[in-house]
């Protein structure tokens, strides 16, 4: 069932003739002699009965397919078929018992491979040949093992352009696009970060895949960048703080482990200014996960619960904390004390870096011995005597304070 005996494979000492309604068949099966790399094509034409597939050893035929792919999910409707699978019409595809999703190919050794000149070959025929892991290349000529499919819109890296495109007419374009949604000339390289030593990158520590190239900028004798950002599937395992600097602008730490960049301020492998946030995200999946608070001196990482609760402050009403207003990444707990249904208090004052929005006096006064208060902006903890949001006796140095940095910083004085 093709429109070119090239599908059909050899024929010994026979040829393939077309049939008037466009099939192929053998014209003389005596002349064929000892099989050989035969197909079930030969089979099915030359001999009768039940004997229509090649044995394994493609030197016979036999009543059973020999090779029988695997399962591929590309069902459609209850309906397996080449129409619903987009294959040649030479494979005859079969739904497994009970199964709503998956077809596969009755026969691998229904045709030879593809023959010159044609691209027929899909991701369901390549899955259902290879496994789940194969896909068609961008020309439909090979199988290749690849991510994702050479049809995709997204999430291109460069190995997978290389794979996809070889020895067709885009066979330049081995580079991942800077969004990753297709494949061009271009290479997407990283960003310098100071790793360079005694005019080597081999400092920085590269993860399986990626390599780091030296500054091209001219007497920089410091900096390193990641050759290209999109070399392979981003890694999970190998990541360090050089190539999470150079490859990502905002998650530029590795966490403890290397197996993700994070969005944290300083370097997991810091010794002073840990917070909580940070002390958890660094250790997980390390043999330190537990450790998720940050010590009272913020110079470690602890199991301890967080070691800095912030002092009382009377904002509890009926009953809760909601009306404390705390900023993002920090909680207000009820107070401990029997029967106190005023105050509250911040969990832990070390949950996260200090914010520089959100914060209310509230807040302020249980974390902040010194500065108790929040200038007007909810930008800063300020050292004065009473509220930025007071209505009466403000002197020139509160409106100074207070309004300092902000769109209100001309009112200096008090009224």
């Amino acid at each position: 069932m093709s429109n070119d005996s090239k599908s059909c494979g050899t024929s010994g000492g026979s040829t393939w003739v077309s049939s008037d309604s466009g099939q192929f068949y053998i014209v003389d099966c005596s002349k064929i002699g000892t099989l050989n790399s035969a197909f079930d094509t030969i089979c099915a034409s030359c001999f009768s009965g039940s004997l229509q597939y090649v044995n394994k050893d493609q030197n016979g035929c036999q009543s059973t397919p020999s090779m029988v792919g695997d399962n591929a999910p590309y069902q459609q409707g209850g309906v397996c078929s080449y129409t619903t699978c987009g294959s040649s019409q030479a494979f005859n595809w079969l739904k497994p018992n009970g199964d709503s999703k998956n077809c596969y190919i009755q026969s691998l050794l229904a045709i030879p491979g593809v023959p010159d000149g044609f691209s027929t070959l899909n991701d369901n025929m390549c899955q259902s040949a290879d496994g789940a892991t194969y896909f068609a290349n961008s020309c439909g000529s090979y199988c290749v093992e690849t991510s994702a499919s050479c049809s995709r819109t997204k999430n291109w890296n460069d190995k997978d352009c290389s794979t996809c495109n070889a020895n067709g007419a885009n066979s330049a374009n081995i580079y991942a696009s800077a969004d990753q949604t297709q494949c061009t000339n271009t290479i997407s390289a990283g960003i310098n970060v100071p790793c360079q030593t005694g005019g080597s990158c081999s400092n920085c520590c590269a993860p399986t895949d990626f390599t780091f190239t030296k500054s091209t900028i001219s007497g920089d004798s410091s900096n390193c960048f990641v050759t290209s950002c999109l070399a392979n599937v981003f890694p999970t395992t190998g990541l360090n703080d050089y190539f999470c600097g150079s490859c990502s602008k905002s998650n530029k730490f590795a966490n403890l482990a290397g197996t993700a960049c994070l969005n944290i301020q300083q370097s997991c492998a810091r010794t002073s200014n840990w917070f909580d946030s940070d002390c958890e995200k660094c250790n997980t999946g390390t043999a330190n996960a537990a450790k998720k608070y940050a010590s009272a001196d913020q110079k470690s990482c602890t199991v301890s619960p967080p070691s800095t609760p912030g002092t009382l402050v009377s904002c509890q009403a009926g009953g809760t904390c909601d009306s404390c207003s705390a900023p993002a990444g920090f909680t207000f707990t009820k107070s401990t004390v029997i029967r106190d249904h005023t105050n509250c208090f911040i969990s832990s004052c070390l949950a996260t870096s200090l914010p520089i929005t959100g914060l209310s006096d509230n807040y302020c006064s249980s974390c902040n011995k010194t500065n108790q208060f929040a200038n007007s902006y909810g930008s800063a903890c300020v050292n004065i005597k009473s509220s930025c949001t007071k209505k009466q006796s403000w002197t020139d140095e509160d409106g100074q304070i207070c309004n300092a940095n902000g769109t209100n910083s001309a009112n200096l004085y008090a009224s």
